[in-house]
């Protein structure tokens, strides 16, 4: 960030959109040459103020526990969820989508794809104007120039270390940290939230400055990982609304930094070397879930029943109260058997529970 880094800081305290970040850069003639002379790309800058808004806000990470994620995997969504649910639990924060124990084991693996998704940098910010932009563009996202919008900035993170056919003598080789990033604008907070996505992902792929490193021949590639990112991401999110308890709090950098302060100089190294791989992190769901197949055992046909089968819980919109009074409530629907009565007895089954 060089002379820029109290620049960073300000905007990171206020929360500022990257938008915003650049609009101000732009008024600081002494830094934006700077960054000119640097050869530093808008979509660099961007990525730069995401990290700093994390890291001077002191932003929360939030970990999707191994059983969350399986259940959300048998976990549907419906279409005409209105985009209000589509928030984070505050302002800026970090969803990882895999504990990094975990993750690290899953990035080394061959059968993985090249590019492994580690999480997502999710932060908003509310402008009194959408910022100026192309006409075909706004077009696209269908926004009205003189109406509030609420802008989220989404980038997700991909390993680091994910090299499946470049090796250093056998060992992987380690990339820069990437970073996929898009925008998206919300003006109308009950408008369905599959048209506000899709809208956004014709938006991004219309960009030619963002295309340019995914190249022309990659375009609708690179539109569907970003509909399997969504998909992913819009999940944890509904969860994380509906099921607002299902949070543990793991301080294990906090800890260890009470006991540095508590030591002698001597062990201070030590522990100070072990700071640098442990984080604090909000882990969210179930540790554990039996997937739906393994709970449904052999039943038999009864004539004019239905046979035994499983309905996958998915989340859908319940509307509360009466005539214009009514409003739209985000439900998870729970998975269940259906005609579980025309089941076999069922022999216990035993759970290995890691």
């Amino acid at each position: 960030m060089g002379p820029a880094i109290d620049f960073f800081k300000e905007h990171a305290k206020r929360e500022s959109c990257t938008t915003s970040m650049l609009r101000s850069l732009n008024e600081c003639q002494d830094l934006s040459d700077y960054f000119k002379q640097q050869g530093t790309s808008f979509s660099t800058l961007r990525m730069m103020q995401i990290r700093a808004r994390h890291e001077y806000t002191n932003a929360p990470i939030f970990t999707v526990a191994p059983g969350l994620k399986g259940m959300l995997k048998e976990t549907g969504l419906k279409g005409n969820i209105p985009a209000k649910f589509f928030t984070g639990p505050f302002r800026t924060s970090y969803l990882e989508f895999d504990p990094a124990e975990d993750r690290r084991v899953l990035a080394m693996s061959k059968t993985e794809p090249a590019d492994l998704v580690e999480g997502v940098f999710f932060q908003e910010q509310v402008l009194d104007t959408p910022p100026p932009m192309p006409q075909h563009q706004r077009e696209i996202l269908e926004l009205d120039p003189h109406k509030p919008v609420r802008v989220i900035d989404v980038a997700f993170t991909y390993s680091p270390i994910n090299s499946a056919d470049k090796a250093i003598q056998g060992a992987p080789l380690v990339l820069g940290d990437r970073m996929s990033y898009i925008q998206i604008y919300v003006q109308d907070e009950l408008e369905p939230i599959a048209e506000l996505l899709e809208r956004s992902i014709q938006f991004a792929a219309s960009d030619p400055l963002g295309m340019e490193s995914v190249g022309a021949e990659n375009v609708e590639a690179f539109k569907e990982s970003l509909r399997t990112n969504f998909s992913k991401l819009t999940k944890i999110l509904f969860y994380m609304h509906v099921e607002r308890k299902a949070q543990v709090h793991q301080t294990p950098a906090k800890e260890l930094e009470e006991r540095i302060l508590a030591v002698g100089d001597k062990k201070k190294p030590k522990l100070q070397r072990m700071l640098n791989r442990v984080y604090d992190r909000i882990v969210v769901g179930p540790m554990t879930y039996i997937p739906l197949a393994d709970r449904l055992a052999p039943g038999e046909k009864i004539k004019g029943r239905k046979a035994t089968h499983y309905r996958s819980s998915y989340f859908a919109i319940r509307w509360n109260g009466s005539g214009q009074a009514k409003v739209p409530e985000l439900t998870k629907i729970k998975e269940s058997i259906i005609n579980e009565d025309q089941l076999k007895v069922r022999p216990e089954r035993e759970y290995e529970i890691r």
